[in-house]
């Protein structure tokens, strides 16, 4: 590498001429689902992006926190983030405990990944021999697959798909994506949990909203209502009189 070149950067000798965008972190390659990680765990990254990131030694707590605030709170968790839910309480999809590192240089609004191998050089690479598999890293912009071909069609939750990962930055660093950011193409018609989703878990939402309200519960001193979505309060409108 010639000095001063920027490993991460389109204008690199060893980047595909295509990518146009500048990568913040690099790995062999970059998988959204299902949840935000590389291969191997494995990456190189910019200082400049790593600084924006929680403590490491923070990271675990503060998703832990954010949880507790969210989904697995005991009022709130049923509903104003009742069609929230992780479709398994599974350390994998809450991102904690040995997942917690393999998630934290991924899970930041800001995150343009890269890939060293395009798909070309993967598929090639397949035909040869292990003796044979060398290559020269081609930095390609990621994720280089479209949502609707890995598998996010099994996935119903909204927690899997976008609204899940922008409640999280939210959450964790009160800012969403760029306008510019790869995650709004890629996640596009895949905002929110499917139709057949939300129609069951939005009746169970409606059903607890109900019961928690009749008996006048509060969050923190201020009634429930104050905390449910605009959507939420003309279901709930319908059933309950405040």
């Amino acid at each position: 590498m010639l000095e001063n070149e920027n490993p991460f950067s389109s204008s690199n000798k060893t980047s595909n001429r295509k990518n146009k965008k500048e990568c913040s972190i690099c790995s062999l390659r970059f998988y959204p689902l299902p949840v935000l990680h590389v291969r191997a765990n494995m990456w190189t990254a910019h200082c400049s992006y790593i600084r924006n990131l929680i403590e490491p030694k923070n990271y675990e707590h503060a998703v832990s926190t954010m949880l507790e605030r969210t989904v697995n709170h005991t009022i709130l968790g049923s509903t104003q983030y009742g069609c929230m839910q992780p479709p398994k309480d599974t350390q994998l999809f809450l991102g904690v405990g040995r997942y917690a590192m393999e998630r934290w240089p991924l899970n930041h609004p800001h995150v343009q990944p890269c890939d060293a191998m395009s798909k070309a050089e993967r598929l090639s690479l397949k035909k040869k021999k292990a003796s044979q598999r060398n290559f020269t890293p081609q930095l390609t912009s990621a994720p280089q697959k479209r949502a609707k071909t890995v598998g996010i069609n099994s996935m119903r939750s909204p927690w899997e798909r976008l609204a899940g990962r922008l409640l999280e930055w939210k959450q964790l660093y009160g800012m969403t994506p760029s306008k510019s950011s790869w995650v709004w193409k890629w996640y596009k018609g895949y905002e929110t949990g499917t139709s057949e989703y939300l129609e069951v878990c939005e009746q169970i939402e409606d059903e607890s909203i109900r019961n928690l309200t009749a008996r006048n519960v509060t969050v923190d001193g201020k009634p429930l209502w104050n905390f449910l979505s605009l959507a939420q309060k003309e279901r709930a409108a319908m059933n309950v009189t405040f």
